[in-house]
């Protein structure tokens, strides 16, 4: 009718904003998902992911290895490094506990996921929960705990 009020204006423009974010996230989760098949990721682990990512919207990821039928491996958390990375997903929290991981898998997270790769000023995480992994000093070091500068982690 050409009568909108300017509430109405806004409400579409919010609808119109909170569609477009929906259709990133969209997007980037499919992004996830053909980079992890492509890579080799188990059926079954990459379905579990995604379903992580969409129930957060891409900002955080928890898979518990007693709770997810699986346990993840190093070569599985290096696929998914570099899967989230290059899918676009902005992580603040990442949660693997109780899998396989070791020292090799602190590397790939330290190099997709804070840094050691990517743009310093594209690092998101702030959240690390690595409980019950095989995670020994030498890994830690991959972090560099030793300078906030470098490791943007608030939660370890």
């Amino acid at each position: 009718m050409g009568n909108d009020s300017p509430d109405d204006k806004m409400d579409e423009s919010k609808q119109e904003q909170e569609r477009s974010a929906d259709t990133i996230v969209s997007m980037k989760l499919e992004a996830w998902q053909k980079n992890g098949e492509v890579n080799g990721l188990p059926a079954q682990v990459n379905e579990t992911i995604a379903g992580g990512l969409r129930a957060s919207a891409l900002t955080s990821l928890e898979v518990r290895g007693g709770k997810c039928g699986f346990r993840l491996e190093d070569d599985q958390l290096g696929v998914i490094a570099m899967c989230l990375l290059q899918s676009g997903a902005q992580l603040h929290t990442l949660s693997l506990t109780y899998h396989n991981i070791t020292s090799a898998g602190i590397e790939f997270i330290s190099r997709s996921l804070l840094g050691g790769v990517a743009n310093q000023e594209e690092i998101y995480l702030q959240k690390l929960d690595l409980e019950g992994n095989e995670i020994k000093e030498d890994g830690l070091r991959h972090l560099q705990l030793h300078d906030s500068r470098l490791c943007p982690l608030r939660y370890l």
